[in-house]
Formats: C-alpha cells, sequence, structure tokens
C-alpha cells in the first residue's frame, strides 16, 4: 500500500513538472492593461522563454483601428542587446487593424525572457482596445515549432486622460 502511494505521488510531481514546464513559456505584452497618458506610445511585447533556446517568432496580432493606429514596430532589447545578428521585418500594412512582423537570431538563439517587438501606437479614440493573436510562431534552432501560451493585451484609451499640454495655474483652478 505504502509503495502504490509512493509511486502514485511520484507519477503526479512529474506530471505536474511537466505540466508546469509547459506553461512558462508565454508571449504577451507588458503591462496589462496599458492605461497610455501620451498621445503617442509605446508597448513592449515580451516572451517569457522559460529557459527554451528560441530562434525565431512571428507573430499576427489584431486591433481595432478606430482606437489606435500602429506606427510601427521595432525590435525590441531581446534581439537589438543580445550581441547577435538578428533579423526583423515589419510587415504590418499602414492603415490595417493587424500588427504583423517576423523575426529571428541569424547566428545562434535566446534563452532569456525580454522585449521582442516594441509597438509604436497612436491614440485614435476613445475605449478599449483588446489586443488578440490571431498566429503566433516560436522556433527553436532547428526550425521546429515550440509550445508557448499567447496572452492577449489590453489598450484602455479613457476620455479622463488628457493628452493635451496644460499649465499648471489651469490644474490648479480645476481643484479650487
Amino acid at each position: 500500500m505504502q509503495i502504490k502511494r509512493a509511486l502514485v505521488f511520484i507519477i503526479l510531481a512529474i506530471s505536474f513538472t511537466l505540466v508546469s514546464s509547459v506553461s512558462a513559456q508565454t508571449l504577451r505584452f507588458d503591462p496589462d492593461p496599458y492605461f497610455p497618458v501620451d498621445e503617442q506610445f509605446t508597448l513592449p511585447l515580451l516572451l517569457e522563454a522559460g529557459g527554451l533556446d528560441v530562434k525565431g517568432v512571428e507573430c499576427i496580432i489584431t486591433f481595432d483601428s478606430a482606437l489606435v493606429s500602429l506606427e510601427s514596430i521595432t525590435p525590441g532589447p531581446w534581439y537589438s542587446e543580445s550581441g547577435q545578428e538578428f533579423f526583423f521585418w515589419d510587415y504590418t500594412e499602414p492603415g490595417t487593424s493587424v500588427l504583423h512582423f517576423a523575426s529571428a537570431m541569424l547566428d545562434g538563439t535566446n534563452n532569456t525572457d525580454g522585449a521582442i517587438a516594441l509597438c509604436h501606437f497612436s491614440f485614435v479614440g476613445f475605449g478599449s482596445c483588446d489586443l488578440v493573436f490571431t498566429e503566433a510562431n516560436v522556433r527553436d534552432a532547428n526550425n521546429e515549432p515550440l509550445s508557448f501560451a499567447l496572452d492577449n493585451g489590453l489598450i484602455v484609451l479613457d476620455q479622463a486622460i488628457n493628452t493635451e499640454p496644460v499649465q499648471f495655474s489651469t490644474l490648479k483652478a480645476i481643484y479650487r
């Protein structure tokens, strides 16, 4: 009886370890939700590698173009500060509601966590703008797919956030 309990405990521990190691790899926006205070703002897309060697990433993400406009996507520090040669291509069509980029390390892999892309947006309207992954491909050194969780993002554009410069005396008068 004791051997059966010990065996069940060992099997459960191994299963938990395997499940938790798979779910440690994530693509997500940071912070989430994001409350921009300026008319133009940058939102990092983070890769949490969980120790896996990552060679490349391609993402397609939709957003509401009536609320935000994507100005550009640039490589994040995960690439630019890695010390390695890399490829980064922004496939996004201007004026659309789809963010699309592909990227890869050219002379190795990276197994650290960090911002893989910086998404540069402009304020267009007010409301809640979902950032939804429609496709994400993360690849290893052999160009084989890796399993990553996708954590959609949210940008909250509130009318209470004033994007125009104001003099201090004007603000002071509001609170009198």
